[in-house]
């Protein structure tokens, strides 16, 4: 569902506070702040290079708090307290809403109490190169709801997603557990358990213009620990191990994440609190799709070549990790379990045949339903039924030759 954000001009709204946040940001701020409009909040992570006071002569306008050590994310907690209005947008001191983002996503929120978050697409750099994790999210595997806008999404990037105020000090907001890398994923839990949805909007957009060289190995190994430390605060024991192994088996880094969450396990498991079922099988779910947790426990060098897409009876994982008959999506653990190999070489492991349908089948464009059977598409669109194509494109397939 496009939405136009022509409408909305350059002006500001009341109803949306950008939250920015910065640590020796200087440089950055002085490229990114001018562009982010009020009213506006600055989070200063105890930067040692001036940046509060580039942000209060670039935006004398703006609320500028200096906390005493860097929190990370958790700025982002103090700003959403200070801010007045019912919905914030996050930003960073190298990205900045572009005009008539806010006042659109807001829109959204008024219009729809059920959204409690709107993730943005995010143009990266001088020449706008759509980031690959919007991407993701826009091809969501979660049920659309025709009457709503945007992509169900059970992910997001902090740094171009409008929260409601409320909501988000509900489920606690960041976590100084985790800092930063990979701090939304609770978040985003916490957020569905809750009974809020979360939708992208391609119409939504942030521009970021990172710093060459930030993906390094301390950065992946930061979201290695935070991936295995959410995983212990919400989501089941075998989730856990799924994805401590797997990050071991990434390398270094990885292997140097997860000995890190292992240090902070006490803190994580004092917060732990499973999220509801329905919730667990959505995480699995993108979790299958974005190919994550499909993984075989052998080395590369010794795995054979994937069969043609087939089903077939799992291997078992020696060992007492984990057994390879438990089901991808609903985690029954059944000896007559079955694995379907997708033409993509992507493996998981099903109990029934509607769990399968629930991770493999396309969903539809319009009602949001699973298609099982022979589908209708158009274009990139995929519909159940030519009653579904007709009510979302006009165009009627059942009189088509």
């Amino acid at each position: 569902m496009g939405i136009s954000s022509a409408a909305h001009p350059t002006a500001t709204d009341d109803r949306v506070t950008t939250v920015v946040i910065t640590h020796d940001g200087r440089s950055r701020l002085e490229r990114s702040l001018a562009h982010n409009h009020a009213p506006l909040i600055v989070v200063d992570n105890a930067s040692n290079d001036g940046s509060s006071d580039t942000a209060r002569r670039i935006a004398p306008d703006a609320r500028v708090i200096e906390l005493e050590k860097n929190a990370g994310a958790v700025a982002w907690n103090v700003g959403t307290r200070a801010a007045r209005s019912p919905y914030v947008a996050f930003a960073d001191d190298d990205s900045w809403w572009t005009p008539g983002s806010l006042a659109l996503a807001a829109d959204v929120l008024d219009a729809h109490p059920s959204i409690a978050l709107v993730a943005a697409r995010v143009l990266v750099g001088e020449n706008s190169t759509p980031d690959p994790f919007c991407e993701l999210l826009a091809r969501s595997p979660l049920p659309r709801l025709p009457s709503q806008p945007g992509t169900t999404v059970l992910g997001f990037m902090a740094r171009a997603v409008v929260v409601r105020r409320d909501a988000l000090l509900a489920v606690g907001g960041f976590d100084a557990l985790i800092q930063i890398h990979g701090e939304e994923e609770r978040v985003a839990l916490d957020l569905a358990d809750a009974g809020h949805r979360l939708c992208y909007l391609d119409d939504v957009v942030v521009r970021h213009l990172p710093a060459p060289g930030r993906a390094t190995g301390r950065r992946r190994r930061r979201l290695a620990r935070n991936d295995v430390l959410t995983a212990v605060m919400r989501l089941p024991t075998r989730t856990v191990v799924l994805r401590a192994v797997r990050h071991i088996r990434e390398g270094r880094a990885g292997s140097l994440g997860v000995a890190d969450a292992l240090l902070r396990l006490p803190g994580a498991l004092a917060v732990r609190r499973r999220v509801g079922h329905d919730v667990e099988v959505q995480s699995r779910i993108v979790d299958l799709a974005d190919g994550q947790h499909s993984w075989d426990p052998r080395p590369d060098s010794d795995r054979p070549p994937d069969p043609p897409v087939r089903a077939r009876r799992p291997r078992t994982m020696e060992g007492p990790v984990m057994s390879m008959t438990t089901c991808s999506v609903c985690g029954n653990d059944d000896g007559d379990a079955f694995t379907i190999t997708t033409a993509d070489g992507r493996t998981s492991i099903f109990d029934s045949f509607e769990c399968a349908i629930h991770a493999v089948a396309p969903v539809c464009a319009h009602c949001g339903c699973r298609v099982v059977g022979h589908r209708q598409q158009i274009g990139e669109q995929v519909f159940c039924c030519a009653h579904c194509a007709r009510e979302s494109t006009g165009v009627d397939l059942a009189n088509q030759a």
